[in-house]
């Protein structure tokens, strides 16, 4: 079927098994590879979703590694943790996304991305061999980043990303990153957009604490180029009504008068259906 479709639609640019709901190591035989390696022969494909292990990645990337433009990777269920993966360059992929389950920690250090602009890494993993293969990626390509996505293994590295003008961070790793040391020694100083997302949890992660956190940071002078603060939050109505409401107005409120004094705009998304529709309005008391 998956040649069949190649042979009648031969300018297909984008590529995806992301959303697939059969994970391709249940069938992962010698026809399934065989099919698979037909996509790496598609020199048409710019973008490329792709989930499995690093076998069908070292099978189906080469080829198409001089022209891809976007790359997103994910775990199928046979993959083996901290599995090295062959070194490849990618010249022209500004966006790369990889979920989380390889064990990488960052990207693969010897992938080179001259042209990397997007990173978006879910992987976590702080240990100390993760962690010297993140330094040496983010030592190659931090320079490089305008747009950073990216959970805890990238946080020790992110002086190294000294261009970035899109950081978006977990709220809950705010004050992981306070033990960094001073901020004025690692926080970026380009960025116009800082974007805050709760986790999704059961649990409503984002507090009055980080709001604090925040306002002492626009108090000292810190992110001297920011525009924008954004919040990512879930719907969880039934347990936003469990806070103190006179402690959030007066938090609110003084966030606000920060970030009037600064010129900064405070922006929200609420719920899965404006996140994924890239709908923002105004922040109130009401999206908390």
């Amino acid at each position: 079927a998956l040649a069949r479709i190649f042979e009648f639609c031969p300018n297909v640019t984008v590529f995806s098994t992301a959303f697939s709901t059969t994970d391709a190591s249940l069938f992962q035989g010698r026809r399934f590879l065989r099919a698979m390696r037909d996509v790496g022969m598609r020199f048409n494909i710019r973008r490329l979703e792709l989930k499995g292990d690093a076998a069908l990645f070292e099978t189906i990337l080469p080829p198409l590694a001089p022209t891809l433009e976007t790359l997103w990777l994910l775990p199928s269920r046979r993959t083996a943790p901290d599995r090295v993966v062959d070194p490849m360059h990618f010249p022209h992929v500004h966006t790369f996304v990889l979920s989380d389950g390889f064990g990488w920690g960052s990207p693969p250090p010897n992938w080179a991305m001259p042209s990397l602009r997007t990173l978006y890494a879910e992987d976590d993993n702080l240990s100390p061999a993760a962690q010297r293969k993140a330094q040496k990626f983010f030592g190659t390509h931090g320079a490089q980043l305008e747009q950073l996505i990216a959970g805890r293994s990238a946080l020790g590295h992110i002086n190294s990303c000294t261009n970035l003008v899109e950081w978006t961070l977990p709220c809950g790793l705010l004050f992981q990153v306070t033990r960094l040391g001073p901020p004025e020694h690692w926080l970026p100083t380009a960025v116009r957009r800082l974007t805050l997302a709760d986790d999704m949890s059961t649990t409503y992660m984002f507090r009055l604490d980080h709001i604090a956190l925040i306002v002492e940071w626009l108090g000292a002078g810190f992110f001297p180029t920011l525009e924008t603060i954004r919040f990512l939050l879930p719907l969880g109505r039934h347990i936003r009504r469990q806070r103190c409401r006179e402690d959030w107005e007066q938090a609110i409120a003084l966030l606000c008068e920060r970030t009037q004094q600064r010129g900064i705009y405070l922006e929200a998304s609420l719920g899965g259906d404006e996140h994924t529709a890239d709908v923002w309005s105004p922040l109130t008391f009401d999206h908390l």
